[in-house]
């Protein structure tokens, strides 16, 4: 009978909910985290040169930007792979055509980056730095 009742006593408490925790307190960050932003909005790689131009890889479109001018955006393009490390992408759109020459080198002469990045676009040809995301 005693055997009877421990055992009850054992799987009730093993049944049983466990008590609710309060939420952590997290700190608060001061101000946003770019990389945070930049993933949020979808971007899968970000390329920056000297020449001031933003580059921008979507799994949907890439877009391209210098200072002073309005954004270009170009539909994606599979990827070439060539026989260095790393992807060529070649697009058109609105009578522009966009060539990128990403190098993964595993570091880069700007400081925006790890991988060497080219671009070509209507034959001006601008260099910088990128990073996937």
């Amino acid at each position: 009978m005693i055997r009877a009742a421990l055992l009850a006593l054992v799987l009730a408490a093993c049944t049983s909910a466990p008590p609710e925790l309060p939420a952590p307190i997290l700190p608060q960050r001061a101000g946003t985290d770019s990389i945070v932003a930049l993933r949020a909005e979808g971007v899968r790689y970000m390329a920056v040169g000297e020449d001031r131009f933003v580059l921008r890889i979507y799994d949907d479109r890439i877009s391209f930007a210098r200072a002073g001018e309005d954004e270009l955006t170009f539909p994606q393009a599979e990827p070439i792979l060539p026989r260095w490390r790393g992807e060529i992408l070649e697009s058109e759109a609105d009578g522009h055509r966009l060539r990128v020459e990403i190098r993964s080198t595993g570091r880069c002469e700007g400081k925006n980056g790890r991988d060497t990045v080219e671009v070509t676009l209507d034959g001006e040809a601008f260099s910088g730095c990128g990073r996937a995301f």
